[in-house]
């Protein structure tokens, strides 16, 4: 059983300008004008995608999707804890779904969340801002997005922010993050995805990579997806690849020893963040990147993901390709020449 979680604005922190964007059945096409209050504050809900039925017998689900229970091949996602939102309880276990897709006429997608049927308020890749008004273009029913596999830190993992360090799982829309090239910078979007023991050890290729402090230099311990990808530099960097600096995934640095992939002895969760361009951002003294939207990564997501994140870069739509990285980065099958040379 996978566990995840997903921020939504409620529906209490939104007014109706026009129409009846907020109450209308959305299997027609969307219509109408609402305004987020200025204090909005997105909740945080935690949703378990089960794969048995209440008996206990095994039935099919990838656990990697959150879908609209219609079109939902396997046992509904549930509550992993209980949540208030619009001044309603709902209840560990409480049926939660993926219903309408709304497009706004300023390229924003927006999902309506519904728990035990009841539509409860607003998600997505971004959140709907505060102090921020929004007309609805269009709809669509029968909702599937998938929690993708990205580079990404795990939950715990401290980040440099002008307020000091934080965990990365606090660090929601809008909060402000010290990276290293362009000061400070405002998280556009975070989502987290939990992996519990029977998937790792099903899957050992999303083991979490343990780098010890100071392996890569001056820094405290730092655990993060095997594709996440460090800024490592030095006299190899220069004269085996030209740069003085280069990113490289924590997989390919694992020697045994500064760098371990250990066995699993428990749930991890992966954290990412996306940033309006592609960012190297400090924990403890290590460099190491945002979400890059690269065209490897985003053929990741599902096609509506996809379809909200070029709606929030469009200069991407058909240039990922061509899209650079903050640094150079250096291939897995080239990498240990870093530590042999």
């Amino acid at each position: 059983m996978a566990t995840y979680s997903f921020g939504i604005v409620a529906f209490e922190d939104m007014s109706v300008n026009q129409g009846n964007p907020l109450t209308t059945n959305h299997t027609q096409r969307a219509s109408g004008t609402f305004t987020v209050n200025d204090n909005a504050s997105p909740i945080r809900i935690y949703v378990n995608d089960v794969d048995e039925d209440r008996d206990g017998n095994p039935v099919p689900d990838s656990d990697t999707t959150f879908d609209d229970a219609y079109i939902d091949t396997g046992a509904p996602q549930l509550l992993a804890e209980p949540v208030t939102i619009n001044g309603q309880l709902f209840e560990k276990d409480s049926v939660v779904e993926l219903e309408f897709r709304v497009n706004t006429t300023t390229g924003e997608n927006f999902y309506f969340v519904r728990i035990d049927g009841v539509n409860i308020g607003m998600g997505g890749t971004v959140l709907p801002q505060p102090g921020t008004t929004y007309t609805l273009d269009d709809s669509f029913d029968g909702q599937r997005d998938a929690f993708e596999d990205l580079a990404c830190f795990t939950a715990g993992t401290l980040i440099d922010t002008p307020d000091g360090p934080k965990p990365v799982e606090s660090l929601t829309v809008g909060t402000e993050v010290l990276t290293r090239d362009n000061g400070v910078q405002k998280v556009v979007w975070q989502g987290q995805r939990t992996l519990d023991l029977e998937e790792l050890k099903a899957n050992p290729r999303f083991l979490p990579v343990h780098i010890g402090a100071n392996a890569l230099g001056e820094h405290e311990a730092l655990t993060v997806s095997p594709q996440h990808r460090v800024l490592v530099g030095g006299w190899r960097a220069e004269l085996l690849f030209a740069h003085a600096e280069v990113l490289v995934a924590a997989k390919a640095l694992i020697d045994g020893v500064g760098v371990t992939q250990p066995e699993a002895t428990g749930p991890v969760t992966y954290v990412h963040l996306l940033f309006k361009s592609h960012e190297v951002i400090s924990s403890g003294g290590l460099w190491s990147e945002s979400f890059d939207p690269a065209a490897q990564n985003v053929e990741g997501l599902a096609r509506d993901a996809r379809a909200e994140l070029f709606a929030l870069f469009p200069e991407l739509d058909g240039q990922l390709g061509d899209l650079p990285t903050a640094y150079p980065v250096v291939r897995t099958t080239h990498a240990h020449l870093l530590s042999a040379a």
